[in-house]
């Protein structure tokens, strides 16, 4: 009897364990977030829609600044176009190719309206740069090389790794210039004797920060949006 129900246990023992199993699922873009990551891409999403508001436009322009020990060295600027792109903006010629199902707003008027800026950072295939890359979709999407510098530990060892921070984004104002990604260099902390890139979550516009101080080279990527000037026979959209 007691043989019988030690083989029964066992049974159902097998049947209860049986029944949990490990089933294969989709693969997903969040299961490669990490990965990218690692590998060293990184993107940084910014919505621009509020600024479509109301009837006036901005011309856009994306900077890269880039800074040694603190003073900005050299300057990339972008122009980008009106954050609305209106037909009338286009050749005589070319107006009247445009259909309506093209348009954002064909009632408006408006070809195009810049709803989004992405910048992303992602390997060069070598270890002294890296590739940076800003999207306004349908606008204005460009890629550029940015030189990376290796930083010597007190033993001789160099090291080239360079790391993101997002900025704390200020209340909007026409015509000033708007940080959005820091990208900078790690530095050698000799007193605990390791490379470092630690600090605040977010760098302040004014690059005030703790963490600023410590990094001798680094990259401040961001945009400024000027009110449009329009011609005196057009009406602002």
């Amino acid at each position: 009897m007691r043989r019988l129900l030690t083989v029964i246990c066992t049974l159902l023992l097998s049947a209860s364990v049986s029944g949990q199993q490990i089933k294969s699922r989709p693969v997903g873009f969040d299961d490669f977030r990490s990965l990218l990551e690692a590998a060293g891409y990184e993107a940084f999403g910014f919505d621009l829609s509020e600024l479509l508001e109301g009837p006036g436009r901005y011309d856009m322009t994306v900077y890269i600044k880039e800074y040694e020990s603190g003073v900005e060295i050299r300057s990339r600027e972008f122009p980008c176009g009106p954050n609305k792109l209106l037909v009338s903006d286009f050749p005589e010629k070319v107006r009247g190719e445009i259909l309506p199902g093209e348009m954002a707003d064909p009632q408006a008027g408006i070809y195009m309206l810049a709803k989004k800026l992405t910048i992303g950072f992602y390997p060069s295939g070598t270890d002294s740069t890296a590739m940076l890359n800003f999207s306004i979709p349908e606008m204005r999407e460009a890629s550029q090389r940015l030189k990376l510098r290796s930083v010597t530990s007190s033993s001789g060892y160099t090291l080239t790794k360079y790391c993101t921070r997002p900025f704390g984004i200020d209340s909007f104002e026409a015509g000033k210039f708007i940080p959005l990604v820091f990208y900078g260099s790690m530095w050698f902390n000799a007193e605990h004797n390791l490379f470092r890139f630690c600090g605040e979550n977010e760098i302040a516009p004014d690059l005030s920060g703790e963490i600023v101080g410590n990094i001798p080279h680094f990259y401040v990527i961001g945009i400024e949006f000027t009110p449009k000037q329009e011609p005196t026979n057009l009406k602002n959209n």
